[in-house]
């Protein structure tokens, strides 16, 4: 059994578990850790309601572009991205396993899913590369393909911190 649960990568100038959005979302915070250039990322104990909702009002809250991923049972992972102005993007991470739960498929093909995350990327001020690669790689874990996502975004990692917040 695998984990199954949200994961949130932001930006601000406050630690990601002083945000009104996350606090007010009621969701446990698992564990949280930085990146460079003050991007940071919380794995939640599950989902709360409404994570869209949510999604906006963090984008709104920092003022600048949010992703999350919702991961089932570590097999796969619906990864969203959001702009402050309402540009949004969906993906699957270890596709195939969204297609065996059942998954609806994606609206779009794999170039506009690509062009649309380096539209993301470029308003984030992230230097991403490999992205493509990242979106159609097979994982172990989805928690795994995930941090590759991140990485081929530009994401430089600098500190995790096991967490038990409320």
């Amino acid at each position: 059994m695998g984990y199954t649960g949200r994961i949130v990568v932001g930006r601000s100038e406050l630690a990601a578990l002083r945000s009104k959005t996350l606090r007010e979302y009621g969701v446990r915070v698992l564990w949280q850790c930085a990146y460079q250039d003050g991007w940071w990322q919380v794995q939640l104990d599950g989902d709360g309601d409404r994570p869209v909702a949510m999604l906006r009002a963090l984008a709104a809250e920092t003022g600048r572009p949010v992703l999350s991923a919702y991961v089932l049972d570590s097999d796969f992972a619906e990864v969203v991205g959001m702009t402050p102005g309402g540009t949004r993007w969906r993906a699957y991470l270890n596709e195939r396993s969204a297609a065996e739960y059942g998954a609806p498929p994606l609206p779009y093909a794999h170039d506009e899913l690509l062009a649309q995350v380096l539209t993301w990327a470029a308003e984030a001020g992230l230097a991403a590369a490999a992205v493509g690669e990242a979106l159609v790689a097979q994982h172990i874990f989805a928690e795994e393909a995930f941090g590759a996502l991140l990485t081929a975004l530009g994401l430089v990692q600098v500190e995790a911190t096991p967490r038990d917040a409320p």
